[in-house]
């Protein structure tokens, strides 16, 4: 993970689970991002 602009470090994003890639659309769909917001998602092995 690399970021430009963002102040923090791998501990302070918000990490979210989801269990397949169409999670992602809804994800999006009900949260709106902010300028230099970062999140990061995992899928469970």
């Amino acid at each position: 993970m690399n970021t430009y602009g963002i102040e923090g470090n791998w501990k302070s994003p918000g990490y979210h689970v989801i269990k397949s890639y169409p999670d992602l659309d809804k994800f999006f769909s009900d949260n709106e991002l902010e300028m230099k917001e970062l999140v990061v998602f995992g899928i469970p092995a």
